[in-house]
């Protein structure tokens, strides 16, 4: 471990390491408690955004922000994220006549960090807002519109496609006979979303069996759009009709984005291609635990 390119671990005695990766929603976090019975660590003069890093073997967190620091009966508490600190602020503004791939550079900039995107189409909004929103809801809201997701890892925003994603190629995941699993798959509770925007509607369907869809708070400039939207739209309600957890001896060979094929043999329902949506990989306990979802068909 390292704060500011400064290793640390020779002079701390962890007995909490837990390094949290994601793929949608969440920043990836890391979280190191070790002894500070004679309060050195609580003169630390830290400030928001030192950089602290996670090296175990070939795993690396890459960058990550200070978030927060506690003292508590001896022990020492970091907690980092790898998202910068202090970007929460709402705000309102127009992106007007903005291409998608110039919003991620112009977010990306403006909060200190590179960028990159994988198998996004391009496309040029006539009319966007972003109403009382930090800037990564209102990229988060973006992204659900265009079947897109965006993760930051090592000072990066990456936004990437999820169809583009799912469609690698997946190494296998044995779960064997002794192995922890918790395995889940409901319903899906609509098959069609329409998107009412002013004059525009766009409807998206992958059958007939299930309950409608409708969003109103959507803005559209074309009927087009609100049909792309209503494609994204329904996709997010229904990506996570699928879902599951393995939890095995420590595994950082995987990663959060990453597709596997799972085979359990105590439940081959589930030994399909799955998406990686977190891994929590505790280096205390020497162990992983893995979150996936299903891969959405027709969409």
């Amino acid at each position: 471990s390292s704060i500011n390119n400064v290793n640390i671990y020779d002079s701390i005695s962890l007995n909490f390491c837990v390094h949290e990766m994601n793929a949608e929603h969440y920043a990836d976090s890391l979280t190191l408690r070790f002894n500070d019975s004679a309060g050195v660590w609580s003169k630390y003069g830290s400030e928001a955004n030192d950089i602290i890093r996670l090296k175990y073997g070939d795993a690396d967190s890459g960058a990550m922000y200070l978030h927060s620091m506690s003292a508590q009966n001896g022990l020492f508490t970091i907690r980092a994220l790898s998202m910068p600190a202090e970007k929460k602020e709402k705000k309102s503004r127009n992106w007007k006549g903005m291409k998608l791939t110039s919003i991620v550079a112009q977010l990306a900039e403006e909060h200190g960090l590179k960028y990159a995107l994988y198998g996004v189409e391009e496309q040029v909004y006539r009319n966007l807002t972003q109403t009382d929103e930090t800037d990564f809801e209102f990229l988060e809201r973006l992204c659900s519109y265009e079947s897109c997701c965006f993760l930051i890892h090592n000072k990066k925003l990456v936004v990437y496609s999820e169809p583009y994603m799912e469609a690698r190629e997946a190494s296998t995941l044995e779960v064997g006979q002794n192995g922890q699993f918790d395995y889940g798959m409901i319903k899906k509770k609509y098959t069609s979303c329409k998107v009412i925007s002013g004059s525009y509607t766009g409807t998206f369907s992958i059958d007939d069996t299930g309950e409608l869809l409708v969003r109103r708070d959507v803005q559209a400039s074309s009927e087009g759009e609100a049909i792309r939207y209503a494609k994204g739209l329904l996709r997010k309600e229904n990506k996570k009709t699928v879902f599951g957890r393995i939890i095995k001896s420590l595994q950082t060979q995987y990663s959060a984005a990453s597709v596997v094929k799972l085979h359990t043999d105590r439940a081959s329902l589930w030994d399909k291609k799955m998406f990686i949506t977190c891994i929590r990989n505790d280096y205390i306990k020497n162990r992983s635990d893995i979150y996936f979802r299903g891969i959405p068909e027709g969409y």
